[in-house]
This record gives C-alpha cells, structure tokens and sequence, in this order.
C-alpha cells in the first residue's frame, strides 16, 4: 500500500505538468532490478504514454532487463523515452539498441576508458560523466586523462557529451554540458493544441517583455500581446484565436 501512494503523486504529477520538460524516472531508484515486476514497469510506462510532453529517462545498473523488456516488446520505442545504463568502468555493459534512444551514465568514472572502452561509446546517443562524491573521493581520484579520453571519443563519434558539475575542479569552466538534438527539438517543438481550452492557468499579456516565441508557430511575441501558457510559454494572438495549430 506504501509503495502504491508513494507512487500516485509523480504519476498524476505528469498529467498535470502541462510544460515540457525532462523527467528522470525514478532517480533515487533502480527501476530495472529483478525484484521490480513487470506490472509495474507497465503502469509506469502508461502513465509516461499519457502525459507525452515529457521526455522521460530512465537509468540502470541492470541493463539486462532492457533487453528482456525489448525481446518481449515490453520496452517503449517513442523518440520521448531514453534508457540509460550506468557503467563506471569501460568492463562495465551498457545497453544500446537502434530501435531505442540510449544513453550511458560514466558516473562515478572509476577507471580510464581507452581503447575498445572508449570506442564503444560511438554506440550510444549520449554521454554524461561525473567524478567520485562524498567519502569515497579521496580513494577514488578522477585523472583530467580519463576525461579528455571519453571527449575525445564522443567528440570523433558525435555524441554528444554531459559533464556533470563534479568534475568543475578537473575539467574547469565552463563545463562541456551537451544535450542531444533530439531531447531539445522534443522539449521545444510545436505543440498541437486548442489553447483557448487547455490551460485553466493562462493569463493575457499586453505587451510580453522578454524574447519569447509563440509555443505553436515559432513567431516572436516581444513586445506584442500574447497569451502566457506558463511561466515560460506564450501564444501568439493568432494562434491563440485560431484554437489550432499554424493556421496562419
């Protein structure tokens, strides 16, 4: 019963959440353990169908139930689903598919990735790498090598890479923090939709002070009358009135 409230807020949070945005399903958990039922996964994976303004992530230390979801068509093949593994060594699998958005999550980066270890990140869409936190920093030292390694390999493959702010005081400022094509055109795309019913929550502006562009056309709206969806999306007048998308 626990497990089940527990999971009714961020479920109905994701209806709810009218802006998109990306969400790291369950963050402070592993999804993918093989104590974690298939039911589950499922209702999980319901409640991301039916909010799809999001782009969801999802990370493992347990890549094989990746694979056993895929073989079973369980596994979710929407360009809005990313499936990560977390692999700290380049002896660590990871899980790439070409069906599937895939990511590999270096962090903490325990050893260098040379060679074949660095090769392999050409298979995946994106890197993200971090340093060793709290009291297992001092006996697991990040060399600055490791990373120009693994940016060198994402760099000749094209993929992109995310240095996470741990590794500040190696790499130094500003930090590479790459963000695949894919995630942002997702995020910020055109949204079809009747905009005169959608949101309880809009408000009219007169005249919209920053540099903002119409949510569903892409038109700027500075200093131009708009509707605020949110607090960082406008509409234009014409879309707005028009109730549905590129009409004009």
């Amino acid at each position: 019963v626990t497990g089940v409230q527990t999971c009714a807020l961020p479920i109905y949070y994701l209806k709810t959440a009218k802006a998109p945005r990306r969400i790291f399903v369950g963050s402070m958990a592993d999804l993918f353990g093989e104590w974690v039922p298939d039911e589950w996964l499922a209702a999980i994976f319901r409640a991301c169908h039916d909010a799809p303004q999001h782009v969801y992530m999802f990370l493992t230390k347990n890549p094989e139930r990746y694979t056993e979801l895929a073989e079973n068509g369980l596994l979710p093949e929407e360009k809005n689903f990313w499936w990560g593994t977390t692999a700290p060594t380049p002896e660590t699998p990871f899980w790439y598919s070409q069906g599937h958005n895939t990511f590999v999550s270096i962090e903490p980066i325990l050893a260098p990735f040379e060679a074949d270890g660095a090769k392999a990140l050409a298979h995946t869409d994106w890197v993200m790498v971090g340093a060793m936190t709290g009291p297992g920093a001092r006996k697991h030292k990040t060399e600055r090598a490791w990373i120009e390694n693994i940016h060198a390999a994402c760099e000749g493959a094209g993929v992109p890479l995310f240095m996470k702010g741990s590794l500040t005081d190696i790499w130094g400022e500003p930090l590479l923090q790459e963000v695949p094509d894919a995630i942002t055109e997702y995020i910020e795309r055109p949204t079809p939709a009747n905009w005169r019913n959608k949101d309880a929550n809009k408000v009219r502006v007169e005249s919209v002070r920053d540099k903002k562009t119409c949510r569903q056309c892409g038109e700027s709206v500075q200093g131009k009358p708009a509707m605020r969806i949110s607090g960082r999306f406008y509409i234009c007048d014409k879309c707005y009135k028009g109730g549905t998308p590129n009409e004009h």
